[in-house]
C-alpha cells in the first residue's frame, strides 16, 4: 500500500501582493495521515488549543483572508532534480553556440569592411 503525503494548498482572496507568481498562495505540508486529519490541522476548530494564543478577532481575519483552502492528497512524487539539470546544460549550450555564432559573424562582417578599406 502507498503512504500518502498530505498538504494544503492555501489560496488569500483578492489577486495578492504584486504580480509574482505565487503571491497569495502557500502549499503547506501536513503531518496528517488521514483526510480527516488533514482538514483539521489545515483549518484548526475554534476551540482547538493551538488556536488559543489567537484573539477572536485575529482567528477571524485569518479566515476572512481565505479564498480557498484545497486539502492534495500526493501519493507518488517524482523528483525531477536530474531531468532540471540535463535540461539547464542543453540550454547552456545552445546558449554558448548562439554567442559564438553571433562572434563570427561580428568578425566576418569587421573583415569585409577591412578589406573595403585596402
Amino acid at each position: 500500500m502507498s503512504t500518502v503525503t498530505y498538504y494544503a494548498h492555501l489560496q488569500q482572496k483578492g489577486e495578492g501582493c504584486d504580480y509574482t507568481i505565487g503571491c497569495g498562495h502557500a502549499l503547506l505540508r501536513l503531518r496528517a495521515t488521514t483526510l480527516e486529519a488533514a482538514k483539521v490541522e489545515a483549518l484548526p476548530p475554534a476551540d482547538e488549543p493551538s488556536e488559543a494564543s489567537y484573539t477572536f478577532e485575529s482567528r477571524i481575519e485569518r479566515l476572512e483572508m481565505l479564498k480557498s483552502v484545497r486539502i492534495l492528497a500526493v501519493i507518488e512524487e517524482h523528483d525531477m532534480s536530474s531531468d532540471i539539470a540535463a535540461k539547464l546544460a542543453k540550454l547552456k549550450e545552445a546558449h554558448d553556440a548562439a554567442e559564438k555564432e553571433e562572434k563570427r559573424r561580428q568578425i566576418e562582417k569587421l573583415q569585409r569592411e577591412l578589406a573595403e578599406d585596402k
